[in-house]
């Protein structure tokens, strides 16, 4: 079912509000083409003294955008002032306006190759959280240190926030209960903006803010410090690397053995190169947390690039539902602000069953069922090329137990056995366990297999949607 975005409301009283407020919050987004309230309602003086207040004014903002824009966009807004009134004796252009114009035009600016090269301050309003808010009151937001232009000698893009973390914040706010209580983990984190919301407005137990550049993890706290964040025990920054083991190295335990209820992520699809290292640690924190649920922002900026991240998902096992929650137009955001010209899917994964096994037909077979939501097989390396050309080296037989991580030996030749069931798992290079014998039976069909499957996608092929056993 399609989600739809709830309508903002409007104020009777002062029908320009609504114009004023979507107007500083572009401001303070710092957009680079903002929607000026229209000319009814820019000549008059409470709208004009009420923006100088909310966005010029000495003390109006904590953290300012910066002065090159501010002086542009007050330019521009003077200029549309004067274009707006028709009569001079009964409206004019503020003095408070007029006066910070030369001031500005006075001050020292950066080069513009320079200032690409700075860091700014860009403030987010949540306008999907200020339901029931009173008039004077502004929506929550959330501050970053960005540079949008910048991407940094490592290649990272974490260094602003994208549109993906955007829209994936938007559908939290409207769905809080997905993090509300829960132990989060957020996968390239970038500005930590997803990570922030969940910490300051989404009610989360904890967060762990993780990314793989060195840049990212160092300019996370400077983020939290801006929210308020910086001694809070609910966010912890970590240096996660896509494909590199969360288990089996020199931790004993991963994340101190706490463990994670959701896992999200935003735009960290776009490079195809790294999808197979993503869906592996995936993988891995099925493995270490069962129950764990993942959704994951994705900006379709190339159809091609997006059906290569599913089609890796669907090859690893992987269930992938599109939640169809659609892109606001822009006319009608009102905070964040994004653009609605490429789809942006959000995708849920939870450990469900794989290949028709659940919990009643693994129990039937005499294996441990507690917890059980999905059979894999131990190691997610690539498989080598030589299934249907023998020289595969097999080993003994072993089983896993369904409801942990941990593989049992079981004496070579014995079978797992259970209920007028058999399912053998042999072990091949790089440490996988297949099923090396099976009756797989469907809607008026019968076969057996007596032989090892290469890939999961066959395995999806033969045990199809009938009953397996």
């Amino acid at each position: 079912m399609v989600q739809h975005h709830a309508p903002a409301p409007v104020n009777m009283a002062h029908p320009w509000k609504h114009h004023v407020d979507r107007f500083c919050r572009q401001y303070l987004q710092l957009e680079p083409s903002l929607d000026f309230p229209p000319a009814e309602y820019l000549k008059l003086d409470t709208v004009q003294e009420l923006i100088y207040e909310r966005l010029f004014a000495d003390d109006a903002l904590l953290y300012a955008p910066p002065d090159r824009y501010r002086l542009r966009t007050l330019k521009q807004l003077i200029a549309r002032i004067e274009a707006s009134i028709d009569d001079w004796d009964e409206h004019a252009v503020s003095d408070n306006l007029m006066s910070l114009l030369p001031v500005l035009l006075s001050a020292p600016l950066p080069s513009e190759a320079a200032s690409v090269q700075q860091k700014h301050y860009v403030t987010y309003s949540l306008s999907l959280l200020d339901r029931g808010l009173g008039e004077s009151d502004e929506a929550p937001s959330i501050t970053l240190l960005e540079n949008r232009s910048l991407i940094s000698a490592g290649g990272t893009t974490g260094l602003r926030t994208w549109e993906a973390a955007l829209h994936l914040g938007q559908y939290l706010c409207q769905n809080p209960s997905v993090v509300a209580g829960k132990r989060i983990l957020e996968l390239g984190a970038g500005t930590g903006y997803l990570s922030v919301m969940c910490a300051k407005y989404l009610a989360c137990r904890h967060i762990v803010a993780s990314d793989g550049s060195d840049d990212v993890i160092n300019n996370l706290p400077d983020n939290l410090f801006l929210n308020s964040l910086q001694d809070s025990p609910l966010v912890t920054p970590m240096d996660v690397k896509w494909g590199h083991a969360l288990v089996g190295t020199e931790d004993q335990q991963w994340n101190e053995g706490q463990s994670i209820d959701v896992v999200l992520g935003a735009d960290i699809t776009y490079d195809r190169s790294n999808h197979p290292a993503l869906v592996g640690t995936i993988l891995d924190l099925f493995e270490l947390h069962p129950d764990v649920e993942v959704y994951i922002g994705a900006t379709q900026r190339n159809e091609q690039t997006s059906q290569v991240f599913l089609d890796t998902c669907k090859r690893s096992g992987l269930t992938v539902d599109d939640l169809e929650y659609p892109v606001m137009s822009t006319k009608r955001q009102q905070g964040p602000f994004y653009n609605d010209r490429d789809p942006i899917h959000i995708y849920r994964s939870s450990n469900r069953p794989a290949y028709g096994l659940d919990a009643t037909n693994v129990a039937s077979q005499g294996l441990v069922a507690s917890r059980v939501k999905r059979w894999r097989p131990c190691n997610r390396a690539p498989l080598p090329d030589v299934m249907s050309g023998g020289g595969v080296t097999l080993e003994a037989p072993c089983r896993q137990d369904a409801a942990s991580t941990d593989v049992n030996p079981v004496p070579s030749g014995r079978r797992v056995m259970g209920a007028n069931k058999a399912l053998r798992w042999t072990s091949i290079a790089a440490d996988y366990w297949w099923p090396e014998h099976r009756r797989v039976r469907g809607p008026g069909t019968s076969q057996r297999v007596n032989k090892l499957v290469p890939a999961r996608r066959d395995v999806a092929s033969l045990w199809g949607a009938g009953e397996h056993g």
